[in-house]
C-alpha cells in the first residue's frame, strides 16, 4: 500500500532529533554557535556552560525543522515511492538555467525565457510522467508543492504564489499535461483550497489537493488516459494500482466509483470517449 504522509508527525520527530543532537554538544563546533557568540560579544565557553546548565536556554540553539526543508523532502520521498507508476520524477531547481516556468501556456526553462520573465515567473517544483507499457507518455505532470502551517504575511505571499501558478496553468491547452498545486498544512483551510480550485478551468487539467491525494488522482487519470488512447499499463503498474484499490479497467456493470476531479462515474467513461 502507498504510505500516507504525516507532515506534523515528521516535524515532531525531527524536532526531537534536533534536541538529541544538542545534547551531544555538536552545536559547540558549528559556525552558527560561534557566529552567535561573536555577534553578541560573549565568550563561547560562557555560552557553552549556560547551554549545558539551562535546558530552556539551550532550546534557542536547536534547529527549527521548518527551516530544514523537511516537508519538501518528505514530498519528494512520497513521489519517488510511486515508482514504477510514476516515471521520470524530478525535483526541479528553484532557479538557474534548468529551472522551469509556465509561460504563455508553455513550459520553458529559464535559459529560454523571454526578456523580463526570469525574475517574475515562479518556477515549477516537480515534474514526472505516467507512461504505458510501450513507454509512451500518457500524462506529463508538473507541480508546485507547499506546506504552510501558520497564518501571516509571509504565508499569504506563498498562497499568492500558488494562486498565480494555478491561474497560469489555464493558458495550457494540451490534454496530455496535468498540473498539480499540492497544498498541505493548517494554513490551507477548506476555504483556501476552494479559492484555489475556483481559479481552475472546468477541463480538470489542474488539480488542487494534498500530497496524500496525488496517487489516487493520478491513477484515475491514467485509467481515463489508457481508455482514451487504447493503451495498456505494465503488469507491474497494474498490480500496484489494484493493490491500492484502483481499478485498472472500467466496466459499466461493475464500476460505479467517482472519478476525482471531473465529477463523472467510471461507468460513464465509455460515453466520454464514444465507446
Amino acid at each position: 500500500m502507498i504510505p500516507q504522509v504525516d507532515f506534523e508527525g515528521a516535524l515532531r520527530k525531527q524536532r526531537e532529533t534536533n534536541k538529541a543532537e544538542l545534547e551531544t554538544g555538536a552545536i559547540f563546533h558549528t559556525d552558527r554557535f560561534h557566529n552567535w557568540c561573536t555577534k553578541f560579544e560573549v565568550e563561547p565557553e560562557t555560552i557553552e556552560r549556560k547551554i549545558r546548565n539551562d535546558w530552556l536556554f539551550a532550546l534557542h540553539f536547536t534547529k527549527e525543522p521548518s527551516r530544514q526543508n523537511i516537508p519538501e523532502t518528505i514530498a519528494v520521498e512520497y513521489m519517488k515511492a510511486l515508482h514504477p507508476f510514476v516515471k521520470g520524477f524530478r525535483k526541479l531547481p528553484s532557479g538557474g538555467p534548468e529551472s522551469k516556468h509556465i509561460i504563455q501556456g508553455g513550459i520553458m526553462e529559464e535559459r529560454n525565457l523571454p526578456p523580463g520573465f526570469s525574475r517574475s515567473a515562479k518556477s515549477i517544483d516537480f515534474e514526472w510522467q505516467i507512461r504505458d507499457k510501450d513507454n509512451k507518455t500518457l500524462l506529463q505532470c508538473y507541480a508546485t508543492q507547499k506546506y504552510t502551517k501558520d497564518c501571516g504575511g509571509t504565508q499569504d505571499s506563498v498562497f499568492k504564489e500558488v494562486k498565480d501558478f494555478v491561474i497560469k496553468t489555464r493558458d495550457c491547452s494540451s490534454k496530455e499535461i496535468l498540473f498539480f498545486a499540492i497544498c498541505d498544512g493548517k494554513y490551507y483551510t477548506e476555504s483556501k483550497i476552494q479559492e484555489l480550485r475556483e481559479c481552475t478551468l472546468a477541463t480538470g487539467r489542474t488539480k488542487v489537493c494534498g500530497i496524500n491525494e496525488v496517487f489516487t488522482i493520478l491513477a484515475e487519470e491514467a485509467v481515463l488516459g489508457k481508455a482514451k488512447l487504447g493503451s495498456k499499463l505494465t503488469p507491474e503498474v497494474n498490480r500496484m494500482l489494484e493493490e491500492n484499490g484502483i481499478p485498472t479497467h472500467y466496466n459499466k456493470e461493475e464500476r460505479s466509483g467517482r472519478y476525482a476531479g471531473a465529477g463523472v462515474s467510471i461507468i460513464d467513461l465509455p460515453k466520454m470517449y464514444g465507446k
